[in-house]
């Protein structure tokens, strides 16, 4: 069993949220959770040095995606013939 990096406060409820909708822009989780768009911004650049997420460029805003699992999951699904 590998531990992963200690998440609390605000940085665990960023985490959460994006947990629980992938694809969220940094706007939705600082409306969501009723933050300011710098401390979510700080928030989120921290879990993605944690290696916790990544952001993904989709026009203007970047997509904020949990790391931990995501790519695994896509690579365990069998391609369609």
């Amino acid at each position: 069993y590998k531990k992963g990096p200690i998440v609390v406060g605000k940085q665990k409820k960023v985490l959460d949220s994006i947990r629980k909708k992938p694809g969220s822009s940094q706007s939705d989780i600082g409306r969501k959770l009723k933050m300011g768009r710098m401390i979510v911004s700080y928030h989120i650049n921290q879990l993605e040095e944690l290696g916790l997420v990544e952001k993904v460029k989709s026009g203007r805003e970047n997509l904020i995606y949990p790391s931990n699992g995501h790519e695994e999951m896509e690579e365990g699904v069998p391609a369609e013939a």
